[in-house]
């Protein structure tokens, strides 16, 4: 009998989404095409949605269902408004809720691709603060930064037919490969919801907390106008100023390693011909 990924329980399974319909319909639906990339699959690229097939009926349908919620409602807040370069734009948040939801979808991401990130065992351990019957566990950052639209070059626009800017309308998770060393287990994922870009750093309960902030010092180098949210607040101002909509996403892309590209243009390819 398979068990619970969340509550351990044995039980018949349901099937849950990656990316919550209602989400993806607020974000992703001015698209025609939308594709979704998983290690596990082995064409790596597929046009359904992404699931996971080991959570139960009772965590997905009422705990893990009612934060999918509240990352709707605040996606309706927020992630459908865009930024130019250097334009200031307020995050409200309520942290733990914002928190259990970015980790309950980094969770099932790290699972759908165990054999490329391999960090699911890392994450497992906020099950219990996930399902919200735990307190917050230690040895964890979060930080956000918003990401400004493109706007193509005179050359570019005569190119591509149009001189719209290119906005960051995408549900995106990857996860972020550093080349800093150290001897505790540690994980940083990257989720992109719209303009709004959200960096987790978790490392295992028996680093110090200067693992965390020697890291996040790192990060906060590499990821300019990233800032750090913080438990007591509510509400933080952001800057667009560090990626353009391009820069991001090929960021999202090298994060995910370098095969990524090649099989993204094979999949393409094969769609074409069909």
């Amino acid at each position: 009998m398979t068990r619970c990924a969340y509550c351990s329980k044995e039980g018949q399974m349901t099937r849950e989404h990656l990316f919550p319909k209602a989400l993806d319909e607020l974000i992703c639906a001015p698209y025609k095409e939308t594709q979704y990339f998983s290690e596990r699959i082995p064409s790596k690229f597929v046009e359904s949605e992404l699931k996971v097939r080991d959570v139960c009926a009772n965590c997905n349908n009422n705990i893990l269902g009612q934060l999918d919620a509240y990352a709707t409602q605040w996606a309706r807040e927020h992630a459908t408004r865009h930024f130019s370069h250097e334009e200031s734009g307020f995050i409200s948040f309520e942290y733990d809720k914002l928190l259990r939801w970015l980790l309950k979808f980094t969770f099932n991401f790290a699972r759908v691709h165990s054999d490329f990130s391999g960090d699911a065992d890392l994450l497992r351990r906020f099950r219990g603060y996930i399902l919200g019957q735990a307190k917050r566990p230690p040895r964890i950052r979060l930080s956000a930064g918003l990401v400004y639209s493109y706007v193509p070059t005179a050359e570019e626009a005569k190119f591509r037919g149009s001189s719209e800017a290119i906005h960051p309308d995408a549900i995106r998770s990857s996860l972020v490969i550093t080349k800093i060393k150290s001897q505790y287990k540690f994980t940083v994922r990257r989720v992109s919801i719209g303009a709004f870009s959200f960096l987790i750093l978790v490392f295992e309960p028996a680093a110090p907390a200067s693992a965390v902030t020697k890291l996040g010092a790192f990060l906060d180098k590499q990821l300019v106008g990233f800032r750090v949210l913080q438990p007591q607040n509510t509400r933080l101002e952001l800057k667009a100023s560090g990626e353009n909509t391009l820069e991001a996403w090929r960021d999202h892309i090298q994060l995910q390693g370098k095969p990524y590209n090649k099989l993204y243009e094979e999949f393409r390819r094969r769609r074409n011909r069909a």
